[in-house]
């Protein structure tokens, strides 16, 4: 098989895949032998080797002591620790705070509606209350993990050059501020994902045992394939050790987030001179750093700068592992990159409509709009 000698062959990745797919459904490799003269030319891709990874037991002090190590099982998301432990205790909490939170700002909404409304409107609308809550929550949600981001990165030099995120690949430290950035976004989509199938879908005892809930998203399929697709690259940008690409696309993700959460909430608020303020806000984030930042510095960086910035073999990374790794993470981050597009043509939709009928509909929220009465 001579094509499979040329390390930059699209037809020697899809082999990656199907060799890698194999060996991890029949946890083997023995499945070569049943042909050797051919299957045997198939190449291995062998699990990377983290340098420098300590363990719980390896740190003196105790679990406080652990907590501020770098470069520890903490630092890879699917490490046994952290799939067993750690994320399930994180998505506990942030339901927990959820619960406690939404509430709580639901009461505020309704409050607010009351004096903009009026009260025929709160009874009303007591799915738009709800749906004001969670505008809430992820809000702070995404105003928290930024400023957390400005703060602890801030002087790192990757976040200012893509080219520094492949500086010593695969070798470079994950620092604590890194470890616990990753966990908690971790967590996070992991409880979002959950939330919008809970939120989605309604189970009853007599058929149709399942139907679409009031409080459905009207970007559904959307939605859901991006928490999917975000899941994924979450854990696989830790497991790769490409953990600072992988934190600059949640970066360019959160940032953008904050004004289309201030939309929904000044639309709720029949604040209009400030919906609409906060939506040209969020045509610039987005279309910079969705539509511009993220392709054309982020991917490009990923598919052409690690390339060349990176070791010839990088150290516990063989060649084979990183074309099938890099490649796999490349179609990932396309997959939002197209999922950008179709959010951005639900805002330009939402833009003609406050252009020519002065009016503010929520296309995300429902198929048909969310009118601002």
């Amino acid at each position: 098989m001579p094509w499979l000698q040329h390390f930059n062959s699209s037809a020697r990745y899809f082999v990656l895949v199907f060799s890698k797919t194999i060996d991890t459904v029949f946890q083997t490799t023995k499945w070569r032998l049943l042909a050797p003269s051919i299957l045997n030319e198939i190449p291995h891709v062998p699990l990377p080797i983290y340098p420098d990874m300590t363990f719980y037991s390896e740190v003196p002090g105790g679990i406080i002591e652990f907590l501020k190590t770098p470069n520890t099982t903490l630092s890879c998301l699917t490490s046994v620790l952290n799939i067993t432990v750690t994320l399930p205790v994180l998505v506990f909490l942030l339901f927990k705070i959820n619960a406690i939170f939404e509430p709580i700002m639901r009461e505020v909404g309704s409050r607010l509606a009351l004096n903009t409304h009026g009260e025929e409107w709160v009874n009303e609308n007591s799915e738009k209350i709800f749906k004001f809550g969670e505008y809430c929550y992820r809000l702070t949600y995404h105003t928290f993990v930024t400023f957390y981001a400005i703060i602890v990165f801030r002087e790192m030099p990757w976040v200012w050059d893509t080219k520094e995120m492949w500086t010593n690949y695969f070798s470079y430290p994950v620092t604590v501020g890194l470890t616990w950035y990753t966990l908690i976004q971790c967590a996070y989509n992991i409880q979002q994902l959950l939330t919008v199938f809970a939120r989605s879908f309604l189970l009853k005892r007599k058929y149709p045992f399942i139907e679409w809930s009031p409080n459905c998203r009207g970007d559904f399929r959307e939605m859901s394939l991006h928490h999917v697709v975000t899941n994924a690259l979450v854990l696989s940008s830790s497991y790769f050790r490409i953990t600072r690409s992988g934190t600059m696309v949640m970066i360019c993700h959160d940032i953008s987030d904050i004004p289309v959460d201030m939309s929904k909430l000044a639309n709720f608020l029949k604040w209009k001179k400030t919906t609409n303020a906060c939506f040209v806000t969020m045509l610039l984030f987005w279309i910079f750093l969705r539509l511009y930042y993220f392709p054309f510095h982020i991917i490009w960086s990923v598919q052409y700068e690690s390339v060349v910035m990176r070791d010839d073999i990088s150290p516990g990374m063989s060649e084979d592992s990183f074309l099938l790794y890099n490649r796999s993470f490349v179609i990932g981050l396309s997959m939002l990159a197209v999922l950008h597009w179709v959010w951005f043509s639900m805002l330009v939709r939402i833009g003609l409509l406050i252009l020519l009928k002065g009016e503010h509909h929520d296309l995300s929220e429902h198929k048909k709009g969310e009118k601002l009465e």
